[in-house]
């Protein structure tokens, strides 16, 4: 019986002594969605409309039910990227600046950045939609010090660049590899 208990000891303490388990990070995708209230997604209740890519998004990941959200594009975008309630940020209305400058500009030394802290916990990190919080002709490198790896983002309208204006067919976008116009292929249902 003695035997026995020491076998299965040294069995157990065998079994301890494994290779640790790599450390596994989830996969973060954000999706911040301008002019989208809740009561037009299914999965929220939508009755007479069906989300169901949107739905199957929600079902794999997480839904919120109480949330504070700016009703405009601007503030929610920097809220979302600082972490912050517009009134510490200073960005409380929509402000288009490659269109409006103003010396209206982006501080990511002032605010936090989530690109930068994504990069810091060992995320690759990639950003794509609009930005207008800074004028990539003035500052090229406002992404890369936002701790963004890859982009692509709509300028928002450059003035005196009337292809920047266009963001839905054919839009004018920055990648890393510079502002361009960017060619959508159209799929036409027969």
């Amino acid at each position: 019986m003695k035997i026995h208990t020491s076998i299965l000891l040294l069995l157990v303490l065998l079994g301890c002594q494994s290779e640790p388990a790599k450390e596994t990070r989830p996969n973060i995708l954000f999706i911040l969605v301008d002019d989208l209230g809740k009561e037009w997604v299914s999965c929220y209740g939508a009755a007479d409309i069906q989300t169901p890519n949107i739905d199957q998004l929600a079902a794999s990941g997480q839904k919120f039910h109480n949330v504070y959200s700016m009703p405009q594009c601007t503030p929610s975008r920097l809220t979302f990227l600082t972490g912050q309630y517009p009134f510490r940020h200073g960005w409380i209305n929509h402000w288009d600046v490659p269109r409006w400058g103003g010396g209206a500009h982006y501080d990511e030394q002032l605010n936090p950045s989530l690109g930068k802290e994504m990069k810091k916990a060992g995320y690759q990190t990639a950003i794509a939609g609009k930005w207008q919080i800074d004028d990539f002709r003035v500052e090229p490198d406002a992404l890369t010090r936002n701790g963004f790896e890859e982009y692509c983002m709509w300028t928002g309208y450059e003035t005196g660049i009337p292809a920047s204006a266009e963001r839905y067919q054919n839009p004018y976008i920055y990648t890393n590899s510079g502002s361009k116009t960017f060619k959508v292929w159209t799929i036409k249902n027969y």
